[in-house]
């Protein structure tokens, strides 16, 4: 307790160490034994005196103030000072980065000046209030595509500011350019061939016929003006004999060597006149439709007078031959001509009936299948082939098997105009399953409404004391497409909206009932078929919602989709123990239950080389799963956004390899299973920065390919063999290398 003496003293009585302020802290720990508010207890206060005798003033109290000199609101970074209260000209905010321009601090619009105006150590980003707007020049004319834009203050390589371009691929075309004679638009001005091309004709006015025109009347344009011809010198083109005066014409003895002109078109044949005629030369002298100059009509007559009938005619078009006049033309390019046929359908244009026509608008059961006397159905049309089955547009309710025909069946409007479609048949819509080879094509339909080949088997055993257990087994496989054993070659085929049965196990008393179900769009068994420009949209099977492929099958997809399609294992395509190549494929929003969103490896092997699989989803492997013992190869590809699961997925048994592929963003990760290939081989991690994908429901307003700036374009393998169709290095995706113009 406090002694009289104002010291502290000790339970024994014995004064002890002094406290001369009284604030219970002896001299020996009080820091300023003389003040009573100043002590270890005590709270420190922002007054530039050490109050808690701690050794330490006004800590965590001042605030860093800065130097406005500008008055802009933000102080200079390097003037901070640390105070109880601001300095004179002081404030607290900082981070101006020029404390002498009041325009320029964090807070200011950036402007197109090459000054940071709002001091992010970055000069006039494309966000600047005055940026403007630029358009890709694609084809490095000067001029750009209207269409295609970007935001800055300096429009970068590539870019300009006219957006006046009517052909950004070509650089001989834009509004600086010159126009030609060759039916394009070359100064994009909305008019072809005019009169101002530069190669354009000189065309001189023939007032006499006589095949020479006037040097004083004159035009210039592509084409040849009514009445004008090219050669001009005429020295007389006026005259009652200036017919007979031109450059190289015999000496004119008398009129009476002149023949008369019985229909007035200025050639003549028959007895001498004074009339001013060619002499001799019109084929026909009755008809002033006929003569030398004459435009050759599809008439059957010879119009121009050079023994040849309905040759180059004006009123022509376009046709294919048809030499054994059964209404389909030979393939290859048509000619211009008076008749022929509208299509390039025959199988053999010198065999006539080698071809059948199918038409569900006028065909009949009881029509022979030719092009006037079509076919009702196209099971019908294949029954009576030989060798090949064209089809009208149309939608026909029915399922088609070759039944062992190598026979080519085509819809000749394409798959956009021509459905089979098989709904409630309970079979596949198209049946290869006897033996048919790569000679047996199938193109130019939409398949829906299948529900697979089904097989049923039953099976018994003893069970219990007296009683016979039954086993009953149905496996549906291929709703478009079964294929069993057969090689066929199937081209331009949307397979959509097939759905199988969903596998199920039931049992009622002793017996089981089991449901199995394989390839919603595409089942191949113990087969070698090729799909080229064939799209899986929206099918659904237990396993390989798109495309089923089983042990013993090679199956090759080449330029399709694969979309929306769904199962329980292998929402895209599975490869059950086959083997499989995909080239320039485009697989998105598969969604599977359980295994393999896009592709499913099942001890099975996989070549995929410019594919893109964006949005699979599957629980294990959205992109692509390599289960069991399976071997996967995936080369200048784009793997990303799964929503759910790995990119790729590699079980221990399986090998991966990968180069020049990009695998990005994917929810359960890019790898597992493998060793992440990022960095070596080619392979990259980057946003693709697709041109439009959107988890919306509507895979139609989606668009795969690549936008402006994407990492994956060239940055595929930059071997040759691998190039773009237009010679670049080969673009990452389903839309890149030599077959990559396919969409």
């Amino acid at each position: 307790m406090p002694d009289k003496s104002g010291g502290v003293t000790d339970t024994a009585g014995a004064a002890s160490i002094m406290d001369g302020d009284g604030d219970g802290f002896s001299e020996t720990d009080d820091c300023a034994d003389d003040d009573p508010d100043r002590h270890p207890e005590a709270q420190e206060v922002c007054d530039g005196i050490d109050n808690d005798c701690d050794g330490s003033v006004d800590e965590e109290l001042t605030t860093t103030f800065y130097t406005d000199d500008d008055g802009d609101g933000f102080g200079a970074a390097s003037s901070g000072e640390d105070a109880c209260t601001a300095p004179d000209g002081a404030i607290a905010q900082g981070g101006d980065c020029d404390d002498t321009e009041d325009a320029i601090h964090p807070d200011a619009p950036e402007l197109c000046d090459g000054i940071d105006n709002d001091c992010d150590d970055s000069v006039d980003e494309s966000d600047a209030v005055d940026a403007n707007t630029w358009y890709i020049d694609g084809d490095g004319d000067g001029y750009g595509d209207h269409a295609q834009t970007v935001t800055g203050c300096a429009p970068g390589d590539g870019h300009t500011a006219d957006a006046s371009d009517c052909d950004d691929t070509d650089p001989e075309i834009s509004p600086g350019a010159h126009e030609l004679c060759d039916d394009l638009d070359n100064d994009c001005d909305g008019s072809v061939d005019e009169d101002d091309a530069i190669d354009g004709t000189a065309w001189y006015l023939d007032r006499d016929g006589d095949g020479f025109g006037d040097q004083e009347v004159s035009t210039t344009s592509c084409s040849r003006p009514t009445g004008m011809i090219a050669e001009g010198g005429d020295c007389d083109d006026t005259g009652t004999f200036a017919v007979w005066t031109y450059p190289g014409a015999a000496p004119l003895d008398s009129p009476a060597e002149c023949l008369k002109d019985l229909d007035g078109d200025d050639y003549g044949d028959s007895a001498p006149t004074n009339e001013s005629v060619k002499a001799g030369t019109d084929c026909d002298d009755n008809s002033a439709a006929i003569y030398p100059t004459s435009p050759e009509l599809c008439d059957w007559v010879d119009n121009d007078c050079d023994l040849d009938v309905d040759e180059d005619p004006v009123d022509g078009g376009w046709f294919w031959i048809d030499a054994d006049s059964d209404g389909f033309g030979a393939s290859g390019e048509p000619i211009w001509a008076c008749d022929g046929a509208t299509n390039a359908l025959d199988c053999d244009d010198s065999v006539s009936g080698d071809t059948i026509a199918v038409d569900v608008a006028t065909g009949s059961d009881t029509n022979p299948g030719s092009y006037t006397a079509p076919l009702l159905t196209i099971q019908a049309g294949i029954d009576a082939a030989s060798s090949c089955v064209v089809v009208a547009a149309g939608t026909y309710y029915e399922a088609i098997d070759f039944s062992g025909k190598d026979l080519v069946v085509t819809g000749e409007d394409g798959s956009g105009s021509t459905t089979i479609d098989a709904s409630g048949l309970g079979s596949p819509v198209a049946t290869f399953m006897s033996g048919e080879t790569s000679a047996a094509e199938l193109s130019g339909f939409t398949l829906t409404g299948g529900e697979g080949y089904l097989e049923s088997s039953t099976t018994s055993s003893n069970c219990y004391s007296n009683y016979t257990c039954y086993v009953y087994t149905d496996t549906y496989c291929g709703g478009g497409l079964y294929i069993d054993s057969s090689d066929p070659t199937l081209t331009d085929l949307s397979v959509e909206y097939n759905t199988l049965n969903a596998a199920s196990t039931t049992t009622s008393g002793y017996d089981t009932w089991y449901t199995y179900s394989f390839g919603g769009g595409v089942c191949a068994l113990n087969s070698a078929a090729s799909l080229t420009g064939v799209d899986l949209i929206e099918n659904q099977a237990d396993q390989g919602g798109g495309a089923y492929v089983d042990t013993d099958s090679s199956v090759t997809f080449e330029q399709g989709w694969v979309i929306a399609n769904s199962a329980t294992d292998g929402a895209g395509v599975q490869v059950d123990g086959g083997t499989s190549s995909l080239t320039n494929v485009a697989s998105l929003w598969n969604e599977a239950s359980t295994d393999g969103g896009g592709i499913l490896l099942v001890d099975g092997t996989v070549s995929a080389v410019n594919v893109t699989l964006a949005g699979d989803d599957a629980s294990n492997g959205g992109g692509l799963y390599a289960s069991g013992s399976s071997t996967a190869s995936v080369w200048n590809s784009i793997i990303a956004n799964a929503g759910t699961g790995v990119g790729v997925l590699v079980d221990a048994g399986s090998s991966y390899s990968g180069g020049y592929s990009n695998v990005y963003g994917n929810a359960g990760g890019d790898y597992s299973g493998t060793t992440d290939p990022t960095g070596t081989s080619g392979n990259i991690s980057s946003d693709p920065a697709f041109t439009a994908l959107s988890d919306d429901g509507d895979h139609t307003n989606d668009d795969v390919s690549l936008g402006f700036g994407s990492p994956s374009v060239d940055a595929g393998d930059p071997d040759l063999v691998y190039a773009d169709a237009d010679g670049t290095a080969n673009d990452q995706g389903a839309f890149g290398g030599p077959l990559g113009a396919w969409n």
